[in-house]
Parts: structure tokens; sequence; C-alpha cells
């Protein structure tokens, strides 16, 4: 909701539960809650600033251990701070992520042909592993390090900022967006079927899938966007 100064809210304040009896409350983990909201209000197209006298009442926290929180918000790109005003909201555009993919892309598929002569088969392998067993009921565990390293191993400095720096916005967003099984399965086993490429020496095969892998994100954020202005 935004207020009729421009600032914003996400709702009433939580209130905390009575505890019942002995029952001990699991630990808040305030991270994780102010990063939620500010990432709905991002991809609902939010603009506005965050006050923090507002965010310490509404998470139950001062100003001392806020501003850490919101400083690594700003360090994702979820946040930006402006002097005298507050923390700005980056709103999240759909123009923007079309561009963001095509670069990441292309610079992916850079960094993995640089990586190929220092592949080691066995962290392939690993990779393999822990993106194609079930951890538990037959979930899957979707681990994304096999991104981070042949980025890595390409040696590119270049490309490895664009990763450390423009692409983390998205990568939360992308985090944030896919927790669902079925996205989760689906993603795990494009990045197996990227890694068998790799172990089989398919260079045109692995780099086909990885491609496809990037561009079958942006209908996973899009769908979340439309949840939450339906919402």
């Amino acid at each position: 909701v935004t207020l009729d100064n421009g600032r914003l809210t996400v709702g009433k304040p939580r209130r905390r539960k009575k505890s019942l009896g002995n029952a001990v409350a699991p630990p808040v983990d305030n991270d994780k809650l102010v990063q939620s909201d500010v990432i709905r209000l991002s991809l609902q197209g939010h603009d506005g600033f965050l006050r923090e006298q507002w965010a310490t009442e509404r998470y139950g926290v001062g100003r001392t251990a806020l501003r850490p929180i919101l400083s690594r918000l700003a360090g994702q790109g979820l946040l930006e701070r402006v002097p005298r005003r507050g923390w700005r909201i980056r709103p999240f555009d759909k123009d923007d992520l079309c561009s963001f993919l095509e670069v990441r892309e292309l610079l992916e598929l850079r960094a993995l042909k640089t990586a190929r002569p220092w592949l080691e088969r066995d962290k392939l392998q690993h990779f393999l592993k822990t993106n194609q067993s079930p951890v538990s009921l037959g979930e899957y565990a979707l681990d994304n390090h096999l991104h981070d390293y042949w980025i890595k191993l390409s040696g590119n400095r270049y490309i490895e900022r664009f990763f450390q720096r423009d692409a983390v916005y998205y990568r939360t967003l992308f985090d944030y967006a896919a927790p669902e099984a079925h996205v989760v399965k689906t993603m795990a086993k494009q990045h197996c079927a990227i890694l068998e490429a790799l172990l089989e020496k398919k260079w045109t095969v692995a780099e086909q899938a990885l491609s496809e892998h990037i561009r079958a994100q942006k209908p996973i954020i899009k769908s979340l966007v439309e949840t939450l202005h339906k919402s």
C-alpha cells in the first residue's frame, strides 16, 4: 500500500504469538522476513521508500540490528540507499529482465567455452549427483554451484564481475520465485542435462541445454509477478 507521503507499507505489523505453557517459540529470522517483504514489493513494481522507523516497529528490531539487514539487501540490488531519504525499493521491470537474461546467456556461454579445457570430471560428477538425487520423500535438491564453477574457472574477471554485481538482484528473485517442488525438479533436470553433455564432451549439446535453462527462468519470474498482482 502506498501512503500519501509516498512511503510504502506491506500490511499490519506482525504481533508475537502468546506462549502456550512452556512451549518456546522458534527464533524469528529477520533477514528472511525483511527480504521476503522487499522482494514482494519489488516484484509488484513499487519504487517507494522503506522507512527505518516503520520497519523497526513492524519487525520488532532496533535500528542497529535493522541497518545491516537493509545493507545486505542493498548488496543484493533490492534496495538503494538514498541520503536523507531512506531506502528505495528497486521495482521489477520485465524489459530489464529480458535484457539481463540475454546478456547472461551470452556471458555464461562464453565462460563455459573458455573454461572447457579445465573442467574436472570429478567436479562435474559431483554436481550431477547433487542435482539428481532426491533429498527426501522424492523432493529434488537444486544445486546452483555449477554456474559459479565454470564462471570462476573461465578466469575472465569482467564476466565474473557481471555475475557478482549485476546478476545478484535476479539471482535473488529466482531463488525466491522457484521454491515449488515441480519447478525445482525441472531446473534440477536441466542442470543434469548440461552436466551429462559435458561429461560426454558433447559441447554443442551442453551449450544448447544451458541456453534453454537460462531462458526457462523468464516464465518463472513472470508467473510469480502475475500471481502477486492478483493477490
